[in-house]
This record gives C-alpha cells, sequence and structure tokens, in this order.
C-alpha cells in the first residue's frame, strides 16, 4: 500500500499541467526569433538542416535522426525557398482560416503574428472564429495542416520555428518520417516553460487501383494482395486491391493556453485530389462556405473546436484515432475474408485437381506427383507471405498496446487536474473516448493473433493432407513394383520350359533329339541351369549367398513355429 502511494506521488509531482501556461507569459527575443535568422547569423559550416536538427541528436557521432532528415530534405534548402518553383507554386499546406499556401506562404505566414478578425477564403470570420484566433501578447494560435509533407515544407516549418521550438519540431518532424507509433506529452520547464502534445499514428488502408499509387516521396510503402485469393496474378480486368503503409501526426506545441502552434501531418499519397482532406477538396468546400476544420476530419466547422491545447489535443486525437480504426477493421476484414475464401475454395479446389486414383496410367501419376510438388511450393510461398502481413500488422498493433499503457501511466496525468471544473469534465470525456478508441485497437489485435493462428492450422492441414497422399502414392509405388517384381520372376523361371518347349516342337531332323517326356524334363533341366548360370553371372554369385542365407533361417524358423504351435494346441487339448 505505501509502494502504490509513493508511485501515485511520483507521477503527480513528475507529470502535471503547470499552471504558467494557463496564465500566459511574454517572450524575449532569443528564444522567439525564428531558426533560420539563428542560423545566418551562426559562423557554421554546416547545411541548415544539419545546424536545425542538432538537438535531435545527443550524441553528433551517431547523428541517425540527421541523416534522415537531411536525406529526405536533399533536393532542397533554405537558399531556394524563394527561388525553387516548387517552393513557390505548389501547394503544401492548409491553414487555419482555410487557405492554401505553397512552402514559401506558409514560411511567411509562421513568421507574422496572427491578427484578429481575419476572413478565409470564401466564408466570413464568426465571432467564435474571431474568439478562438484572437491574439495575446505571443503570438496567438496557429495552426497548419500538411498533407504529403515534402522537402520543402519542412524547410519552411525549420526556418520559421521559434528558436524554443526547433528542437521540438525537429524531433516531431524526424518521428513522422518513421514508420513508429508515439503518444508524446512533455512539459520544458527549463529556461522557458513550454509544453509539446504529440501523436503519431501509423496505420494501413486499404484501396482499390487499376496501378499502384506510389509515394514519390519514397517514404510509405505499399502491397498487392492478389494473391491472397488465388495465389496468382489476377485474371480479370477488375480494379487490384493495394495495402499503402500511411501516417497521421499532431503537435501542439506553445508556451501558454493561448500561445500555441499546431502542426498535423497527413500521408495522402494514395488518393486523388478530389478525395477527402486533399487541399483541393478543403479549398472547394471553403469557397462554398462550408469551412471544414482538418484537425477534426473536417467534420465539424473551422473554429469549433476549444483553443485550449489539451482540449484541441485530445478531440484531434479521438477523432483520428476513429479513423485509424475504421481503415484498419476495414483492411482486417478483407484480408480474413481473403483466407477463408483461400482456405475454402481454392485450396480444396486445387487438391482435389492433383488427386489420382490407383488405376490412372503411370505417366498421368508422375504428372499428378509435379502438380502437387508445385502446390507445395505454391503454398508454402502463400503462407509466407499471408504471415508476413498479418505479423506487420500486429507489430504495428502492439505499438498501440505499449503506448496506451505509457499514456496511462503518465501522459495522461498532464491533462488533469485544472482548477476550471468544465473544462475537467471536457478532459474526462475526451480521454474516456481515446480509451474507447484503444479498447477497439486491443479488440482487432486479438483478432489478427487469431487468424494468424488459424493460418498456421491451415498450413498444417494442408502439409498433413500432401503428407498423407504422399503416402498412398508411395504404398501404390510399392504395390506395383511388388507386382513388377513377380512378374519379373514368373517370366524368368518360365523362361526354360518356354525355350524347351519350342525346341522340340521343330520339325524331325533339325535337332538330334527325338521329341518325349524325357527329353522334354531333361531340356528344361539343362536350360535352366543355363538360365541360372547366365544370371549368376550378371548378378554376381554374391547376391544368390546372400539370398539363401536369408531365405534358408526363414524356412528354418517358420517350420520350427509350426511345430511349436502344433505342440501347444496338442498339450492343451490333453489338458
Amino acid at each position: 500500500m505505501a509502494s502504490s502511494r509513493g508511485d501515485h506521488f511520483s507521477q503527480q509531482s513528475l507529470y502535471y499541467w503547470d499552471s504558467t501556461f494557463d496564465s500566459g507569459q511574454k517572450l524575449s527575443d532569443k528564444y522567439d526569433e525564428p531558426f533560420a535568422k539563428a542560423f545566418s547569423e551562426h559562423d557554421s559550416a554546416s547545411d541548415f538542416i544539419s545546424f536545425f536538427m542538432r538537438e535531435c541528436d545527443e550524441n553528433e557521432a551517431c547523428n541517425y535522426a540527421t541523416r534522415v532528415v537531411r536525406g529526405f530534405c536533399q533536393d532542397a534548402d533554405l537558399a531556394g525557398l524563394q527561388q525553387n518553383i516548387r517552393a513557390t507554386t505548389e501547394p503544401v499546406a492548409l491553414l487555419d482560416d482555410g487557405v492554401g499556401a505553397t512552402a514559401l506562404d506558409l514560411y511567411e505566414a509562421l513568421l507574422k503574428p496572427k491578427k484578429k478578425n481575419r476572413k478565409g477564403k470564401g466564408a466570413e470570420t464568426t465571432a467564435r472564429q474571431q474568439m478562438i484566433r484572437t491574439t495575446d501578447q505571443d503570438g496567438g494560435i496557429k495552426r497548419v495542416y500538411i498533407p504529403n509533407l515534402t522537402s520543402w515544407a519542412v524547410i519552411a516549418l525549420a526556418a520559421s520555428a521559434p528558436n524554443y521550438q526547433a528542437g521540438i519540431l525537429g524531433e516531431f518532424i524526424f518521428n513522422h518520417l518513421r514508420f513508429d507509433h508515439l503518444i508524446h506529452a512533455n512539459i520544458q520547464r527549463e529556461h522557458i516553460p513550454s509544453f509539446a502534445l504529440e501523436f503519431q499514428l501509423p496505420y494501413f488502408v486499404l484501396r482499390e487501383h487499376r496501378l499502384p499509387q506510389e509515394d514519390a516521396r519514397r517514404l510509405r510503402g505499399y502491397q498487392d494482395i492478389t494473391f491472397l485469393r488465388n495465389m496468382g496474378d489476377k485474371l480479370d480486368n477488375s480494379p487490384t486491391r493495394y495495402i499503402y503503409d500511411t501516417k497521421l501526426s499532431l503537435l501542439i506545441s506553445g508556451t501558454g493556453s493561448h500561445s500555441w502552434t499546431g502542426f498535423l501531418l497527413d500521408d495522402r499519397y494514395f488518393g486523388t485530389d478530389d478525395e477527402p482532406e486533399s487541399i483541393a477538396e478543403y479549398l472547394d468546400q471553403g469557397s462554398a462556405g462550408l469551412m471544414p476544420d482538418p484537425f477534426a476530419a473536417g467534420k465539424k466547422p473551422m473554429g469549433d473546436l476549444p483553443c485550449d491545447p489539451r482540449e484541441h489535443f485530445l478531440i484531434a486525437f479521438e477523432t483520428y484515432l476513429s479513423r485509424v480504426n475504421k481503415e484498419m477493421w476495414h483492411v482486417f476484414m478483407a484480408l480474413d475474408e481473403d483466407i477463408r475464401s483461400y482456405e475454402k475454395n481454392y485450396w480444396d479446389q486445387k487438391i482435389c485437381r492433383v488427386s489420382y486414383n490407383a488405376n490412372d496410367h503411370q505417366r498421368n501419376r508422375l504428372g499428378t506427383d509435379k502438380s502437387r510438388s508445385q502446390l507445395r511450393k505454391d503454398h508454402q510461398e502463400w503462407m509466407r507471405r499471408v504471415v508476413g502481413i498479418l505479423r506487420k500488422h500486429i507489430g504495428i498493433l502492439n505499438q498501440y498496446s505499449d503506448e496506451r499503457k505509457m499514456f496511462s501511466d503518465h501522459g495522461q496525468n498532464y491533462f488533469m487536474p485544472t482548477d476550471n471544473v468544465g473544462r475537467l469534465n471536457r478532459l474526462r470525456k475526451s480521454l474516456a473516448a481515446v480509451d474507447q478508441q484503444f479498447t477497439r485497437l486491443e479488440r482487432l489485435l486479438n483478432k489478427y493473433k487469431h487468424t494468424l493462428d488459424c493460418c498456421e492450422d491451415i498450413s498444417r492441414v494442408f502439409n498433413h493432407r500432401i503428407a498423407l497422399e504422399d503416402n498412398e502414392s508411395a504404398l501404390f509405388q510399392q504395390k506395383t513394383a511388388r507386382d513388377v517384381k513377380v512378374l519379373t520372376w514368373i517370366t524368368f523361371l518360365s523362361l526354360p520350359i518356354t525355350l524347351a518347349a519350342s525346341l522340340l516342337s521343330t520339325q524331325a531332323g533339325y535337332i538330334p533329339i527325338n521329341p518325349s517326356p524325357g527329353a522334354l524334363l531333361a531340356s528344361i533341366a539343362v536350360l535352366e541351369v543355363v538360365v541360372w548360370l547366365v544370371l549368376g553371372s550378371l548378378l554376381g554369385w554374391d547376391w544368390f549367398r546372400k539370398k539363401m542365407k536369408i531365405w534358408l533361417p526363414y524356412q528354418f524358423r517358420s517350420r520350427k513355429t509350426g511345430i511349436q504351435e502344433a505342440e501347444l494346441q496338442q498339450a492343451e487339448g490333453l489338458t
């Protein structure tokens, strides 16, 4: 009991929300100036990304994070942000007032403070939106939605980031480039109090396309699942089903409840411009006066989410966990259906097709054996690929379980308690909704594990059935060999009789032997000796001696056993 209280006390003392964030604080120019300015004033031979990521790598001799981000941004640099065509013309982000932005626009928008009563394109700003976007002495609230993060977007984010936020943002970008799960809530109390609320949600989506939608960034992969049902290529002209790797990342970081910046990164490379949650679709809806909020997956209007960063984070967390659940369950149902279809239909038909009767011709049996061998190879390849997919998905879901536990033990303490009763109730409600989504993912994990066990059962049954048919084939071949052996010996033993009969059936005068029963028996005896001599010279006399050593003891034991059984029966009859 004492240890439990000690653990509770340590958690409350280490993981808590700082009241400084609710009252607000003024930043000095040293911490609030953009990182691009700090880089220009720093006499360094390193490139911009390496300088930006220096705080993420504690050990400079093993700067893995720097290499990953620098490799992703190898075709972009700070100098080209105002000159490169892609950086100045290609939309890469959506700002929180419904305006699409290029990399250069994003850089400039994040540099200047928010202004009151700013209107988005195609819709007037409501009173609630004005209230939420109101700036304070620290610059107000800024939110950025970036589908399909590009190298130029990374340069814009890094160049415009305040100095105090550079390390947090660099780590967030690095985490997004990887395909790992993370729920991170952290309070920085050194130098300047700041907070960082972050989640990384990797998941899989199932889409049908004529051709695969490859990620031009070479960041995410995909897998064709046509083989699941028929172990081969698709025969018809219907769209092919692909499972795409994708990820959602959100970071809310700032110095106060009314002074923070939100970054939402969403992989949408597998979709089209008219698909929901693309920049083009958001702009079209904004022109129609709808103004959906990307931080709520377009399900709520812009300005409807609370400005408190913790409430904002949890609502977005629950919303996108719901999407992860929906997509992952969709993928699982498709995989499970294909596996069951393979087991019930294709597999049984294939097995029956290669089965044979004992009366088949030898040529057909040889062809059947080859088909069975090919079937075994096809099934093993099918099983290898299926198990690989299932284990990959189970690995991601296991990460969700681990992160859920860590968040429950530590992270959620940042969200409670609070002096505002209404806010406390809302936070509890959001935490309960998040926990419910995690519970659904736990249930999905159990489903995947059960399906993996079923695949192993399918493999065992398949191997048993193939082995059984192999045994039947081997027994049939042994029986055939035994029959051939018997026929061979019959032919061999009857050869002298045939030769003697043919010899004595010739016309009189051709041979100096008169046909008679005695002559026939003598001829058979002579020819028998000749045949055995020829056979002995071909097989070797050792073969005869071994046969006699095996045959004679066997005959002796058989006769002895028969005599003993007869004596035993006679003794029992006497008694």
